[in-house]
């Protein structure tokens, strides 16, 4: 959505309305402690409004000030909604909303009128306008979703539409709103961890099973156990016995180090 390698801050504490769409960030989601500091903040001197959206009453539903509830799997539509009636009523950037729909904003929104919308949802139609309209006007705003939101088969389309709110109201890398991290004070040190794509397994596993393009004779583990974690239709366990030497590095017995000629114990992450 922002086209970024890191995950943003979310800044509660500068904030004036934040709807939160089944992120629990004052139970278990994200970084607990400091949104909890954040949201401190955000009800001292002038109090910011929070409202929560999602089908399971939380700890942070349970201190909002309002609690909407949605039918599960649907916030994104209802997100989708609320910047319908954003656009519609002229309280929000239509240049951003036409970007991000590549210039077909208006027939893209229309399916999620919150008539439409409300029949799916679950919310009322009066409901979706006055989120819509109260969020657009408290600036600055806050959007955010994630836990119960993303925790479907449509979840990342879910948190695409509600993430995609700040833009529409101004709070994309701005006080108050969804704050960039700074890239790495060092050169070629990213903050992401790449994961090896499914396709790369495929091809070592050939490659120690057939010596093409070059036999292993010596393979090192550590800190992964892919004999469980890879599936059984790679047979990655059974192609390891054609490995003359394996070594793996572990702080705990697992199927890859059962299968290692020499297993050497590393300090697990507080010793270390």
């Amino acid at each position: 959505v922002f086209n970024q390698d890191l995950l943003p801050d979310l800044d509660i504490a500068n904030s004036k309305y934040i709807l939160s769409f089944g992120a629990d960030f004052l139970e278990t989601w994200g970084s607990p402690t400091r949104y909890a500091r954040g949201y401190g903040l955000f009800r001292d001197g002038e109090r910011g409004k929070l409202v929560h959206i999602s089908s399971r009453f939380s700890l942070t539903a349970a201190n909002a000030d309002e609690w909407i509830f949605v039918n599960p799997g649907t916030e994104g539509i209802l997100a989708l909604s609320i910047a319908h009636v954003i656009i519609d009523e002229g309280l929000g950037d239509s240049t951003a909303g036409k970007q991000m729909t590549n210039g077909k904003l208006g027939p893209y929104l229309q399916k999620f009128a919150p008539p439409n919308a409300s029949k799916i949802t679950g919310v009322s139609i009066d409901k979706i306008k006055t989120i819509a309209q109260e969020f657009a006007k408290s600036k600055p705003s806050l959007a955010i979703g994630g836990g119960t939101a993303g925790a479907y088969t449509n979840g990342l389309y879910n948190l695409k539409s509600i993430l995609a709110l700040n833009y529409l109201v101004g709070s994309v890398n701005k006080e108050g709103g969804i704050i960039f991290n700074p890239p790495p004070a060092l050169p070629n040190i990213s903050g992401n961890q790449n994961s090896t794509p499914f396709s790369d397994w495929e091809r070592f596993t050939q490659r120690i099973t057939t010596g093409n393009p070059s036999p292993i004779n010596v393979l090192i583990f550590r800190g992964i156990n892919p004999a469980y974690g890879l599936p059984d239709s790679l047979r990655f366990k059974s192609a390891l016995k054609q490995v003359p030497f394996i070594v793996s590095f572990t702080s705990f017995i697992d199927e890859t180090a059962n299968v290692a000629d020499l297993v050497l114990p590393e300090h697990n992450q507080l010793e270390s």
